[in-house]
C-alpha cells in the first residue's frame, strides 16, 4: 500500500502546485489589467487637460489679436513671425502661432506664375511642379478641358477610388490632397521641408501677399525674389515692419517693380491660429487649428479642427521670446 500512498501524495502535490501557478497567473493578470486601466485613465485625464490648454491658447491668441488692433503701435504686441511662441496657461505650456491668411498664397486667386514660384521654392521636382500647377488650375476652372500637364474628371475617374474634378473654386486647403501630383509628403511636408498646407489658403480674397508676415517660401513665390532677397526682407522686418511701399522699394530697388502688384502692407483681419497644449512630465499634447476673422471688437470662426497634428519640425522654430498676455496692459 505504501507505493499507492506515495503516488497519491505526489498527485496531490502536483495539483497544489498547478493551483498555485494558476492563482499566481490570475493575480499577475489582474495586477497588469489594473495598472493598464489606471495608466489609461491617467493618460485620458492628461489628454483632456492638454486639450483645455490648447483651447485656452486659441482664446489667448484672439485676445492678443484684438489688443494689437486696439493698440497697433505698442512695442509689446505679438508679431506675425510664423513661429510658435511659448505661453504659460494654468501652469502648463502652450505653444501658439499666428499667421495672417494674407501671408499665404490663395489657391483661388493666384495665377500660374505665383503657383509655380511656390512649388519651386519648396524644392519639388520640375516635372511634378508642372503637374501640380496645371492640375490646380484644372481643378478650379469650370470646364473639362485639361491643360498640358493637368487633370480633369477623365483622369480622376480612372483611379482606384474614382471621383470627379471639382470644376469650382477651392473651399478648403485640404482639397489639395485630391489634386493630381499633390502627395501627403508635399501637402504636409517631410524631411525638413515645409508642406503646402501651411503656405496656401482660401481666405486671402485679394490675393496679395502680406510682406510683413509671409514665410520665406511664399516670398520666393513672387517674381524675381530669390532666397537671398527673401532673407533680406525677413531680416529687415524682424527689427522694423514695413509701413510704406517706399520702404520696400528702398530695400529691394529693381525687384520692387516686379512684385509691387503682388504685395500688400495693410493690417490683416483673417488669421490662422495654431495652438498646442502640453502637459509637463507627460507625452500628451493636443493641437488645435482655427481660422478666425476679426472685426473691431470680436472674432468669429471660419474653420476649426481639433485635434490637429503638428510635427516636431513645426515646433522647431519655437520663439525664444516667451511673453505673457499684453491685453491687460
Amino acid at each position: 500500500m505504501t507505493p499507492v500512498r506515495r503516488n497519491s501524495e505526489g498527485i496531490a502535490l502536483i495539483l497544489v502546485l498547478w493551483c498555485m501557478a494558476i492563482l499566481i497567473g490570475l493575480s499577475l493578470t489582474l495586477s497588469y489589467m489594473s495598472r493598464s486601466e489606471s495608466k489609461a485613465s491617467l493618460n485620458s485625464k492628461e489628454y483632456v487637460r492638454a486639450s483645455f490648454i490648447a483651447e485656452g491658447g486659441i482664446n489667448q491668441a484672439i485676445v492678443e489679436l484684438l489688443y494689437r488692433r486696439k493698440r497697433p503701435d505698442d512695442a509689446d504686441k505679438w508679431k506675425f513671425d510664423g513661429v510658435f511662441r511659448s505661453v504659460e496657461i494654468a501652469g502648463e505650456t502652450c505653444l501658439i502661432r499666428l499667421t495672417p491668411e494674407t501671408a499665404k498664397v490663395d489657391l483661388n486667386a493666384a495665377n500660374e506664375v505665383i503657383l509655380k514660384g511656390l512649388v519651386n521654392a519648396l524644392g519639388i521636382d520640375a516635372d511634378v511642379q508642372d503637374i501640380i500647377v496645371d492640375s490646380i488650375q484644372d481643378w478650379k476652372d469650370s470646364d473639362d478641358l485639361h491643360r498640358l500637364h493637368g487633370a480633369e474628371s477623365d483622369y480622376y475617374m480612372s483611379l482606384k477610388h474614382p471621383y470627379k474634378s471639382k470644376n469650382a473654386p477651392f473651399d478648403a486647403v485640404d482639397e489639395l490632397l485630391m489634386v493630381r501630383g499633390v502627395t501627403p509628403d508635399i501637402f504636409y511636408g517631410s524631411e525638413g521641408k515645409k508642406g503646402l498646407r501651411d503656405l496656401v489658403t482660401v481666405y486671402n480674397k485679394g490675393g496679395k501677399i502680406n510682406i510683413n508676415a509671409a514665410q520665406k517660401e511664399v516670398l520666393m513665390a513672387l517674381p524675381n525674389v530669390t532666397e537671398d532677397v527673401a532673407n533680406m526682407i525677413i531680416e529687415r522686418r524682424k527689427s522694423l515692419e514695413f509701413k510704406q511701399p517706399n520702404e520696400l522699394q528702398d530695400l529691394l530697388r529693381d525687384v520692387f517693380a516686379a512684385i509691387q502688384g503682388y504685395v500688400d502692407l495693410s493690417e490683416p483681419n483673417v488669421f490662422t491660429v495654431d495652438s498646442i497644449g502640453k502637459i509637463q512630465g507627460y507625452a500628451s499634447q493636443v493641437g488645435i487649428r482655427a481660422i478666425v476673422e476679426l472685426t473691431a471688437t470680436e472674432a468669429s470662426y471660419l474653420y476649426y479642427k481639433a485635434p490637429e497634428k503638428f510635427t516636431l519640425q513645426d515646433q522647431e522654430g519655437e520663439s525664444t521670446d516667451k511673453p505673457g498676455s499684453t491685453a491687460s496692459k
